[in-house]
């Protein structure tokens, strides 16, 4: 899934994915909910860690381009997902 500073979202994971975006002079914050029904079929309970990445993409020249975790080829790469542990 991917959303941008105006709060365009594109989910490949199912419907019900919602962004909040909030704008300062320097950076922009997203928000996600991700209805715990599109993870696998997992329960509210369940869920105690997650595979996932984060990445940004700034246009201009030259492209920016960052991720939390380390991106060998592809950020959609299994190689590059990070462990998300929730407590």
């Amino acid at each position: 899934m991917s959303v941008n500073p105006a709060n365009t979202l594109y989910s490949t994971i199912g419907s019900g994915v919602r962004g909040a975006v909030s704008i300062s002079e320097h950076s922009w914050n997203v928000e996600l909910a991700i209805p715990f029904k599109l993870l696998q079929g997992l329960q509210k309970n369940q869920l105690v860690s997650l595979n996932c990445n984060f990445g940004r993409k700034k246009a201009g020249v030259p492209i920016e381009k960052s991720a939390w975790n380390r991106v060998e080829q592809r950020l959609k790469d299994d190689r590059s997902l990070e462990t998300l542990i929730f407590e």
